[in-house]
Formats: C-alpha cells, sequence, structure tokens
C-alpha cells in the first residue's frame, strides 16, 4: 500500500512522492526516470521496543542545514578535512535545502545530482543561519530542473524564485550586520552559480563576481580562516579574477594579505591549484596598465612606460614558469594519450579531398583536478605570451626599438592545441560544477589558434554552444565567452604575421 506508513515496501523516494513503486532493484524504475539516487525498496526490519518514542528518520532539516557541501570526501563533525584537489569554479550549496512534503526535494535532489556529487560536508555552527542561502538554492534548482525537463512552468517558478531571492539578498547587503553574515558570502556564490548556468545576461555572472569582491574587501582577509570561509574563497577566486580580467579592473586577491592570511589556520589547503591562482591573480593589474598606456595617453606611449610594464609582465610568466617546473615534477600532471574520438574531433580536408583529423590522440586526464589546472596553465601562458609580445611588438615600432622575438608564437599555438585537445575530457564532465572550469581556457585557445584557423575557430564554437545548451549539461555563459576581451587587442595571427617578417 503506497503511502501507508510503515506498510509500503516502496524505496524512499517513491514513498515520500507518494507514487507506485515497481519495488525494482537496486534502482526503482521512477526514481531513473526522475534522476533521483534510489536506495532500493524496504524489507522488513525488527526493531526492539524500548519504552521511548522513535526519532523521525525522515530528513532532519535541521541537521543537514548545517552542512556546507564541497568537493571531495565526506567527513563529520569530529573530523578534519582531507586535503584534496579543489575544483576550480564558486563553491557548491545542497544537501541541506530538501523539503518533505513538496517538489522542492525533487528539485533539490536532481540539482545536487546534476552539480554536487562528488561533494564533502563541512560542519559549520550549529547556530548559523541559511535562510537566504536556502531560498537562492532553491531557486537554482528550480530553473536547473526546469531548463533540463523542458517544464516551462517550472522553469518559470525558478525565475521567479530567482528574483524574490535577489530581492531578499539585496535587502540583506544594505544591512551593514547582515551583510557580514556567513548566509550572505554564500548566497552571493548561488547567485553567481545561477548566472554561470541559467542567466540570459552577459554580465550577469560578472556582477556577482565584482559584488561578492566587494563584500570580501570589507570582511578582510581574516575573516575568511574559518575552514566553511576558506572553502568559499577557494570556489570564487577563479571566477573572480577573470571578471577582473574581462573588465578591466585590478582585483584584492592579487595583493600579498589576500594570498596568505586566508590559509593560515588551513595551510594544507595551499595545494597547486591555489599557488596557480595567486599568480594568476596578477594579470589584471597588468591589463590596467597597458589599458592606462595606450588607451588614456595622448600620441604614441613612452618607451619608459611601456619598458616598466614589460619588466612587469615579465616578472609574472618568471613566476608562472617556476610554478610550471614544481608542477611538472608531481604525480598529478599526469595524463594519457587516448585516440581521438571521432565524432567530436575537427576534421582538416587533405590534399586528395579526404578528411583527416588534425590530431591523433587526445589527453584523458587522471582527474577533473588536473584537468583544471593544466589548462588553466596554458591559458595564462597564452595570456601572458601575448601580452608580452604585443608591448614587444609596440616597443619594436617606437623609435626602432629592436627586440628579439624568441620563439613565443610557437609556445602560444601549443598551448592552444592542448586546450582543444582536453576539450573532450571536460565534455564527459559538464554534470560538475567544476566543468566550467574549461570555459576560460577555450577562449584563450581561440585567441591563440582559433582566430588564425578557420577550421579550429569553427570548432570551438560548435564546443561552446554544446556546453552552453548541450544534452548532458549546460553553463549558459559559454555562448557570451567569445564576445569577452580578456587579451590585448594585438592577438597572436598578428604575432606570427610580423614574427614571420
Amino acid at each position: 500500500m503506497v503511502g501507508v506508513g510503515g506498510r509500503s515496501k516502496a524505496c524512499d523516494h517513491c514513498r515520500r512522492r507518494r507514487v507506485k513503486c515497481d519495488l525494482a532493484a537496486p534502482e526503482c524504475a521512477r526514481c531513473v526516470k526522475a534522476q533521483l539516487k534510489c536506495g532500493g525498496c524496504r524489507g522488513l526490519s525488527f526493531i526492539q521496543y524500548n519504552g521511548h518514542k522513535a526519532a523521525h528518520h525522515g530528513t532532519d532539516v535541521s541537521d543537514t542545514s548545517q552542512r556546507a557541501p564541497i568537493i571531495g570526501s565526506k567527513t563529520t563533525a569530529h573530523s578534519a578535512i582531507v586535503p584534496r584537489g579543489n575544483e576550480i569554479i564558486p563553491t557548491q550549496i545542497g544537501r541541506q535545502y530538501l523539503t518533505l512534503g513538496s517538489m522542492d526535494d525533487v528539485y533539490a535532489s536532481y540539482a545536487i545530482n546534476y552539480l554536487l556529487h562528488e561533494s564533502e560536508d563541512v560542519v559549520v555552527s550549529p547556530d548559523a543561519n541559511r535562510t537566504l542561502t536556502n531560498k537562492c538554492f532553491v531557486a537554482l534548482s528550480t530553473t536547473i530542473f526546469g531548463i533540463d525537463k523542458k517544464e516551462p512552468d517550472v522553469l518559470q517558478h525558478g525565475l521567479y524564485r530567482y528574483g524574490t531571492a535577489l530581492k531578499a539578498l539585496n535587502r540583506a547587503l544594505s544591512d551593514p550586520q547582515e551583510s557580514r553574515s556567513f548566509d550572505v558570502l554564500e548566497a552571493i556564490i548561488v547567485m553567481a552559480v545561477f548566472e554561470m548556468i541559467a542567466g540570459n545576461r552577459e554580465d550577469g555572472w560578472i556582477e556577482h563576481a565584482r559584488g561578492l569582491e566587494r563584500l570580501l574587501d570589507f570582511r578582510g582577509p581574516i575573516s575568511m580562516q574559518p575552514l566553511p570561509c576558506l572553502v568559499l574563497l577557494e570556489k570564487a577566486r577563479p571566477s573572480m579574477i577573470f571578471a577582473a580580467l574581462v573588465t578591466r579592473k585590478t582585483t584584492i586577491l592579487s595583493r600579498a594579505l589576500w594570498k596568505g592570511l586566508p590559509w593560515v589556520q588551513n595551510p594544507e589547503r595551499k595545494n597547486p591549484l591555489q599557488l596557480l591562482l595567486d599568480i594568476v591573480a596578477d594579470c589584471p593589474e597588468l591589463f590596467v596598465l597597458r589599458e592606462d598606456i595606450f588607451g588614456k595617453s595622448e600620441g604614441l606611449p613612452r618607451n619608459s612606460a611601456l619598458i616598466s610594464l614589460l619588466e612587469k609582465a615579465q616578472k609574472v610568466l618568471n613566476d608562472l614558469e617556476t610554478w610550471e617546473k614544481c608542477w611538472s615534477s608531481t604525480e598529478l600532471d599526469q595524463y594519457d594519450l587516448v585516440p581521438a574520438p571521432a565524432a567530436t574531433t575537427p576534421m582538416r580536408s587533405g590534399c586528395d579531398r579526404s578528411c583527416e583529423p588534425v590530431w591523433d590522440t587526445v589527453l584523458e586526464f587522471h582527474s577533473l583536478y588536473n584537468a583544471s589546472t593544466s589548462t588553466l596553465f596554458h591559458a595564462t601562458l597564452i595570456l601572458l605570451l601575448l601580452l608580452i609580445h604585443g608591448l614587444q611588438l609596440a616597443l619594436r615600432d617606437l623609435a626602432g626599438h629592436g627586440i628579439e622575438p624568441g620563439p613565443t608564437p610557437t609556445r602560444i599555438h601549443e598551448s592552444g592545441i592542448l586546450i582543444c585537445r582536453s576539450v573532450d575530457y571536460h565534455l564527459d564532465k559538464l554534470r560538475n560544477i567544476a566543468s566550467s572550469s574549461i570555459l576560460f581556457p577555450i577562449r584563450m585557445a581561440y585567441e591563440a589558434v582559433g582566430k588564425s584557423d578557420e577550421v579550429l575557430g569553427l570548432w570551438l564554437m560548435f564546443q561552446l554552444r554544446h556546453i552552453s545548451s548541450g544534452s548532458t549539461g549546460r553553463w549558459a555563459m559559454a555562448r557570451h565567452v567569445l564576445r569577452l576581451n580578456p587579451v590585448s587587442n594585438i592577438t597572436s595571427d598578428r604575432l606570427i604575421r610580423d614574427y614571420s617578417k
């Protein structure tokens, strides 16, 4: 008898939704269709009664509401976080928002399966208020479900909830005391993820990232030392840096205090990815200085200003190359070469009108963390090399100032191709919140090889369309990536053309 407490053998989800369960093992058909994690049908059990009322066996919202799921293995309130490769994307919020007796638990379960299936639980203070984050996550999960299941009514309900949550967030931000709360910090990151996945505005995620940075600046780096706050900071850093790049603004993350103080209590979490992000955080300032030199000065820029900027950029490049040597010496920098899949590999016409793949093998990384770290390195390398050699071209054009270009165009091309050969691995991971880490590298690969090679340019555009609205996952911001301009206006095709003279 379905829905009658104590008698039905239906699985937990079917009992909660009050639908008939087919009792199939290990997963019932209804859970498979709804993409829910089925625990299997219930059997008989014997319970020794001790005279006390039994505890409620449903979801304990009061207990789970104090957890902040992040990437990694599960822990308890009495155990320490096991350090693990952190994925390059903002935080993950989730399991605590399941509510019994409504469709919200279905939406939330789906979102957890969609985004958070590799999460670990960080236990925060039992007194922590998560009301605002709850609203934001329910809006996100409802919208994701509506989009994927092609349910217009559910989608509209999710967007309505987003608007309601956004108003509540703005009210909280206007309160000096409430704006400092962990709940507000967490809610902003959830809303940024919403904009990246489902937002229609090109700059929606940028506004949230820049707003989060202003809030962090107000709180100060010491406030981010508690582990839950540190985890949020680690997840948010990539989007904050990328937002600073495309808006030509400096970022507080380039300051020494923000690179060190948050990790004082948990130094083991400063893994290779976080060390790499310390270097990437220095890049936005270089482009701010470049804009000042080329955009605001009258006439030709001064040699001294260009040389000073070139020296700063070269120092960041040296730091990046030093990091690369350390990364290459570890077992983490490992991948296997596997045959390139015919369905997703770009083809080029040969002399005899036959089509041949542009590359024969693709990179199969040992983890998404490895893939994210590797592609971020190559994207940053392209970014810096384009800037440096653009400055060298400008110096060469001024007063006959001669600088030998060196083999940089080859390095730019090689890094661009390596990113392209990593795309297949990321496409298999789109149902993971960390998979958006490929978007910035794809943008830089387009700058490195897509503009000068029509075949690769069209292929990269197609991959971004697939990422923005594919059936296996979606990041809506991917449709805007090529319109973002994180690099100088001197692109690799001009560099290669000029250096070949």
